[in-house]
């Protein structure tokens, strides 16, 4: 069997890769197996797309962990967070909290020139860093939709406006970075220029070898709400109306959820999933 990526690229069938990525969710060597062997006992066609293969393990693990589910399924979670840009904002302004910044969100600063909004402003002062960090978050509703060059170089030109006029204020961190975030990825030419620029760049799986949005999701285990996969679309999205962006916003206030109308049974199932998240 053979498996073909969402860039038409065919791959080779490796159990060990699935089972491994089983593993990391939660369950135990023994129960991975059994999923995949489940999967491969379907006997598909020849070619299976990733997209299938992701929709049939994840229901697998449902039967068996919604928790665990919720941690397979993070990737579309994050792409859930539309159609608005507004929740994505305030869960990256979240992950970076989880990694000790001082975080604001949405803030209009004075530059050197101009006023600009932020979307994540970021600062961290202590014996290691001394460190301003202005985030654009760049939500996009279609995977294949990309970041480009205008834009990160229109971003860019903003920061160089702010920073100038940060640098007049003995009192904040005397380190500025610029960060663009983003749900998709970036186009070739946007990598090269930010990467000149010294530009800081985040998507699921960009940088490879660093804080892309998986590791730092992973790490802090700051998940999104929308990866709960005891609610609805429907109850999600009144939440996220509500500011509400996180799982463990629930677990720190369970009244939260009666804006729902959940049944008893419906909300002790949500508890639960909520509970066995937030357990690290």
């Amino acid at each position: 069997m053979n498996i073909k990526k969402r860039n038409g690229k065919i791959e080779v069938y490796q159990a060990d890769k699935l089972q491994n990525s089983i593993e990391k969710v939660g369950l135990t060597e023994v129960e991975a197996e059994l999923i995949v062997k489940e999967i491969e006992a379907k006997r598909f066609k020849k070619i299976l797309t990733t997209r299938k293969l992701h929709q049939e393990t994840f229901w697998l693990l449902r039967k068996r962990s919604n928790a665990a589910a919720a941690r397979y399924n993070i990737k579309k979670s994050v792409q859930e967070l539309g159609p608005s840009g507004y929740p994505f904002e305030r869960f990256f302004g979240e992950l970076m909290k989880a990694l000790n910044y001082k975080v604001e969100v949405g803030v209009h600063l004075q530059g050197n020139c101009l006023t600009h909004e932020i979307d994540v402003l970021a600062d961290k002062v202590d014996d290691e860093n001394d460190v301003r960090i202005m985030t654009e978050c760049k939500f996009k509703n279609r995977l294949t939709h990309k970041v480009d060059t205008q834009t990160v170089l229109y971003i860019q030109a903003r920061f160089q406006d702010l920073s100038k006029f940060w640098q007049k204020d003995s009192s904040l961190p005397k380190t500025h970075k610029v960060c663009v975030a983003t749900n998709t990825g970036f186009t070739t030419d946007a990598i090269k220029y930010s990467e000149c620029m010294q530009m800081l760049l985040v998507s699921w799986d960009y940088p490879r070898k660093g804080q892309n949005l998986k590791r730092l999701i992973d790490d802090t285990a700051t998940y999104p709400l929308t990866c709960l996969t005891t609610l609805t679309k429907a109850e999600k999205q009144v939440l996220l109306n509500k500011k509400v962006v996180l799982v463990r916003d629930i677990q720190a206030n369970k009244l939260i959820l009666d804006a729902l109308n959940l049944t008893s049974r419906q909300r002790n199932k949500v508890l639960k999933e909520v509970g066995d998240l937030c357990r690290i």
